[in-house]
């Protein structure tokens, strides 16, 4: 095995092998040093210039080779593989742990600063002494206007308790195994509550594991101090008493078992716990470690929130996660998250008055969604007598179901076959139409600004109307309330005037009422209600006689195509254009349903709905 490091200005290697293993590493490191810096010239470098390994050092022995070397401040023993601290540093560190006598009040805050950086470049080799350190720092918070600081008993205490571990330096070298975990030769987890706590862990013995379960009840004087509801001034919080099981836990496995240098991995629910066990926290009521002085007879603690990822493994995923939804959010139109937003919030106070749970997690899961569909078409509306389209109420069943899914639960719209399920598609069926028809109360014509009576007015004064009016109510693509007036063209035949006229004389002729459907037309004493088919169907007829002349087929034209041309024919464009303008409505049409029938499989028809 060979290894080198470098540490500013230091080189540090570490071999195990033959004197030759050894003699080639150290010829290596030094090659490659001269092939980095040059080496010194007598003829071309000042006297001040020096050779890149120090020859002074090399003559003191510091590029030998041995079991037991200072390196960076620290004794090193690769023998007995132990850390400690060289005689020199520890008697530096007992003779400024005496200048600070029991009795003294007072100290100046740039010695203290002093004190602590010693200490703190001083506590790896001092077993114990990580968590000592919370009460000296808060005697920061006592500086005086004069910069001085305010030493209480409490912090006189623990420096006694450096002075005691430092006496132990000579002859206790901290062992390196106690400071980096291993693979853990004992698992357990721990709990606590107000009444007291307990664990269980696993002894990874010769003979297999061996068990051990303990558990002990809190004194009255210690339960009496947690914070609840009933006692909002206690000290003690739950995560106090979680810190405690975790200290007990370590004390007892090292008590039933010789766990020297080994590893004890402990699992626990509380984070608070988890943050005091990695900082080794004192609060400034002068607590004791979170963690016990690590002796030869204990072992190394290691603890892991249970059920927690690794905090690299866990930020990555958050922080994807939060990419991947903004992504996601990109591609929604607002209006459309925002009606989905909406729709869950009534569908979970609907779930919440009948003590569901919102993803449904039941047998027969659509029983919920038709009562919810019923219930939401009973809601009130904006409008008085307002009637909820089925459009609106599919919709809001089918935002739910996606809602359930993106929180990984399954749609409750689908069967086993991933198919809507047929209740719910009979019910929406028969539910209020989208489109609602213009009826005789919706029209209005005029003759300048009087309005006629449809119904009494005579056939010569309907035929001299100037306008028409039509009052959008609930159709849809309109506004409510909108008011979209005509006037007349001139044309003898699509003139929208005289074709609302031709409407209302028709349906006079058969009893027609202010209710009446102006979309209807009696024949052979028969009422029939114009549909859209029934518009596709004609033009397609007229198209085929028509003929290939005309420059589109018969599978080109609907009812919606239709009202686009009337457009541009009213417009006077020429007919080049708009079979160039026909012919590009067909081909993005066709992409909008490849593209659809790709991304979202129950849209498949939406580029033939668009069309």
């Amino acid at each position: 095995m060979q290894y080198a490091d470098v540490y500013v200005d230091d080189f540090i290697s570490l071999v195990q092998g033959t004197k030759n293993d050894r003699r080639q590493a150290m010829r290596t490191l030094l090659h490659m040093l001269d092939s980095v810096f040059r080496p010194w010239d007598s003829n071309r470098d000042t006297p001040f210039r020096q050779e890149p390994a120090s020859v002074k050092k090399l003559k003191k022995g510091d590029a030998s080779w041995s079991t037991k070397k200072v390196v960076l401040g620290w004794l090193l023993d690769s023998v007995d593989k132990t850390i400690s601290l060289p005689p020199h540093r520890i008697e530096r560190l007992q003779t400024i742990l005496a200048s600070i006598g029991p009795t003294k009040k007072r100290i100046s805050a740039k010695n203290w600063h002093r004190l602590l950086g010693e200490l703190r470049s001083m506590v790896i080799g001092i077993p114990g002494a990580r968590g000592l350190f919370s009460p000296l720092q808060e005697a920061f918070r006592t500086k005086t206007p004069d910069h001085r600081l305010l030493l209480n008993a409490m912090v006189h205490q623990f420096l006694d308790d450096f002075r005691q571990l430092s006496k132990t330096l000579f002859d206790r070298p901290t062992r390196i195994a106690e400071l980096i975990p291993q693979d853990p030769s004992v698992i357990g987890t721990t709990d606590a509550s107000g009444q007291g706590m307990g664990g269980v862990a696993f002894l990874n013995t010769p003979s297999g594991l061996r068990p051990i379960l303990w558990r002990h009840r809190y004194p009255k004087h210690v339960q009496s101090r947690l914070i609840t509801f009933d006692n909002p001034r206690g000290l003690l919080s739950i995560g106090d008493l979680e810190l405690s099981a975790m200290v007990c836990q370590h004390d007892v496995i090292t008590t039933a078992a010789d766990a020297w240098e080994h590893t004890i991995h402990s699992f626990h629910d509380n984070t608070a716990a988890q943050f005091w066990q990695g900082i080794h926290h004192y609060d400034r009521t002068g607590c004791r470690p979170a963690s016990p002085p690590v002796t030869p007879s204990t072992g190394v603690p290691l603890y892991e929130l249970l059920g927690a990822a690794p905090r690299s493994a866990a930020d990555s995923f958050c922080r994807d996660l939060d990419i991947s939804q903004q992504t996601v959010q990109k591609g929604i139109v607002r209006g459309t998250q925002d009606c989905a937003d909406a729709h869950w919030e009534l569908w979970t106070k609907f779930c919440e008055e009948l003590g569901l749970d919102p993803l449904l997690r039941v047998p027969d899961p659509v029983q919920f969604l038709q009562v919810f569909a019923t219930c939401y078409c009973r809601r009130p509306g904006k409008y008085p007598g307002e009637c909820v389209q089925s459009g609106t109420i599919s919709n809001a069943i089918c935002l739910v179901g996606q809602t359930m899914a993106s929180m990984g639960a399954r749609d409750a719209r689908k069967d086993s076959t991933g198919s809507i399920d047929f209740r719910l598609t009979r019910m929406f069926r028969r539910t209020t139409n989208d489109d609602t028809p213009f009826r005789f109360l919706d029209v209005q014509l005029k003759v300048g600004v009087r309005h006629l009576d449809l119904l009494t007015t005579t056939p010569a004064e309907l035929w001299a109307a100037t306008s028409v009016a039509l009052t959008f109510t609930t159709q849809k693509n309109g506004v409510r309330g909108e008011v979209i007036c005509h006037g007349r063209s001139g044309h003898d035949v699509l003139c929208p005037v005289r074709s609302m006229i031709r409407r209302i004389l028709h349906l006079r002729q058969h009893t027609a009422n202010m209710h009446t459907i102006i979309a209807t037309y009696f024949q052979n004493g028969r009422h029939y209600s114009v549909k859209s088919a029934d518009i596709t169907t004609t033009l397609r007829q007229v198209t085929a006689a028509c003929g290939a002349d005309i420059g589109f087929l018969p599978s080109d034209v609907s009812a919606r195509s239709a009202l686009r041309a009337m457009a541009l024919f009213c417009s006077n464009v020429d007919r080049d254009t708009m079979n160039t303008l026909f012919i590009l409505a067909r081909i993005l049409s066709q992409c909008t349903d490849s593209i659809n029938s790709r991304r979202h499989p129950d849209t498949t028809n939406m580029g033939k709905r668009q069309r």
